[in-house]
């Protein structure tokens, strides 16, 4: 099972592959992301990195 920061940043990237996301737009902000995705600041920032 992949870590929490992990399916955020899959969740983002499909977005960006489906085009919910374009270039240039700006991303949620970090306390939308954790209510979203019901995860930790850290597993936010995770994501972040590794995207």
């Amino acid at each position: 099972m992949p870590a929490k920061y992990e399916r955020v940043a899959e969740a983002i990237r499909e977005q960006i592959r489906t085009g919910q996301l374009a270039v240039g737009d700006k991303l949620p902000s970090t306390a939308e992301l954790k209510a979203e995705y019901d995860v930790s600041y850290g597993s936010i920032r995770g994501a972040m990195l590794v995207l």
